[in-house]
């Protein structure tokens, strides 16, 4: 399957097995086959303490069409004994989870985790790897602060995440932060995700606020926290722990790339809600969407002996495609060029980087003329145009192109510097809302009217204050001990 890049899907990255208590090894079938039932696209096995859940099903041959990453949730032994009015028992135990990069040998976090010190609830240290009994493995906690420092100096460095639950259960949200702020902060700024469903909590962390108060934007992330074999796994959960129609969304490549992604741009990346950002958008003008580009030759064209440029190549579109990017000769300036050739555009070809007669184009099409293409929009729509075709002027554009010929000539001819900025304001205008347009037809018509309007508005004022200053002028004149003998 081709990369499309950065796409809107469903993350849930915590998912509990057998392993966490709740099942049976021979249950593991059962999870799989409903794991890949669900509408979630990236799944976090997680259980305490271990991977061992992870690993059975990897072992069994992993999540067909799922993406899964091993997550280890743990308990702190950081605790205080300050709370807000959220909490209503003696000192507050906070989770922590450790997601992990699915690339990384297994074994080798294992080995890591396994060598993290840990203490018992009565006060005696050991090591995970030291603590076999599932009823002893209820009673540990870690340091929270020690535990990313030592795995910060392992081989596992920059291959984990550490995710905290804010307002969930275990979560930092009920440490008062009059008298323990200080570590609750300390919690967040080594934190690189928070838990948190709740708009106004999520609005915060992405705030200015926030990196005023904190010093960094933190995403925050949500999972089912599902304990159950035929949980619809991703679907998020409510108060009564019954599955909603709301979801984690995360916009990006399904890898662990795409978590570390969030660290350094968590704005816009993450969203907590029912459908897809973008589907209603897409779904209500599917006309203006491409689906896919396909490129190949015509028939009786033989590739091996005269050049194999384009051969049943496909290219799947991402629907917020906003840029094409790579090396020099990579292909950039044909895929947009023959984008807009199937678009109808109507200038001049010798703008075009790769389809003008200098290049692919020579000689009358000698070699342009033996490829063809099909553009085919979200709406099942298609168009194939030989790439030796010339468009009509009469065809209405379907995609506005800017080559990078017509670019050059208009930004190194003084006197096009008018037609330039005209159709860097037609494309504004393209993308304004209809009612925006105010019922005209091109951005000049637009900006003279509200000029106009600013202009009465500001003569309207004028009029106002120098009525004013009338006013004012014969209230003074009165005051004039002249005008009172006068009159």
């Amino acid at each position: 399957m081709i990369n499309k890049g950065s796409e809107w899907n469903i993350w849930d990255l915590h998912v509990h097995t057998p392993a966490s208590g709740f099942a049976s090894d021979d249950d593991y079938p059962t999870l799989i086959e409903n794991l890949k039932k669900s509408e979630a696209d990236v799944i976090g096995i997680n259980d305490y303490c271990s991977i061992q859940g992870y690993k059975k099903i990897i072992d069994l041959g992993g999540v067909d069409n799922k993406i899964l990453f091993p997550v280890v949730e743990l308990r702190m032994n950081n605790k205080i004994n300050h709370k807000n009015s959220t909490a209503t028992d003696g000192g507050v135990s906070i989770n922590f989870h450790i997601i992990f990069d699915n690339s990384v040998d297994v074994n080798s976090i294992e080995v890591e985790i396994n060598s993290l010190e840990c203490k018992f609830d009565g006060g005696n240290e050991s090591k995970l790897g030291h603590v076999t009994s599932p009823e002893e493995l209820k009673k540990i906690s870690f340091d929270y602060f020690e535990t990313i420092k030592k795995l910060n100096s392992s081989i596992l460095k920059n291959k984990f995440l550490i995710w905290v639950p804010y307002d969930e259960y275990g979560g930092i949200d009920a440490i008062d932060p009059v008298n323990d702020g200080f570590f609750k902060l300390g919690i967040i700024n080594i934190a690189h995700l928070l838990g948190s469903g709740n708009q106004k909590q999520i609005d915060y962390f992405l705030s200015d606020r926030c990196v005023n108060d904190v010093g960094k934007n933190i995403a925050c992330l949500k999972g089912s926290d599902a304990h159950q074999l035929d949980y619809p796994f991703g679907k998020l959960r409510d108060r009564d722990s019954k599955p909603t129609a709301r979801y984690c969304w995360i916009k990006g490549e399904k890898s662990f790339k795409a978590l570390q992604h969030l660290i350094v741009e968590p704005i816009d990346r993450v969203l907590i809600k029912e459908k897809n950002p973008i589907e209603e958008r897409i779904n209500t003008n599917r006309t203006k969407y491409i689906d896919s580009i396909k490129i190949n030759t015509i028939e009786g064209y033989d590739p091996k002996t005269q050049g194999e440029w384009f051969n049943n190549i496909e290219i799947p579109l991402n629907p917020e495609l906003v840029a094409i990017i790579g090396n020099k000769g990579n292909g950039k300036s044909a895929l947009a060029d023959i984008i807009g050739l199937c678009g109808d555009y109507i200038g001049s070809h010798d703008d075009f980087s790769f389809l003008n007669k200098k290049r692919f184009g020579e000689n009358n099409g000698r070699k342009s003329s033996n490829f063809e293409a099909t553009l085919t929009w979200k709406s099942g729509n298609s168009v194939s145009k030989n790439l030796n075709d010339k468009v009509a002027e009469s065809v209405p554009e379907k995609v506005k192109y800017l080559p990078q010929g017509y670019f050059e000539r208009l930004t190194n001819n003084h006197d096009s510097v008018e037609d330039f900025n005209r159709e860097i304001e037609n494309v504004v205008f393209t993308h304004l809302e209809e009612a925006d347009k105010l019922g005209k037809n091109t951005f000049q018509q637009l900006i003279d009217f509200k000029t106009l309007v600013t202009e009465e508005e500001i003569l309207g004022l004028k009029n106002k204050l120098l009525a004013i200053n009338k006013s004012l002028f014969e209230k003074e004149k009165k005051l004039n001990p002249e005008y009172k003998k006068k009159y």
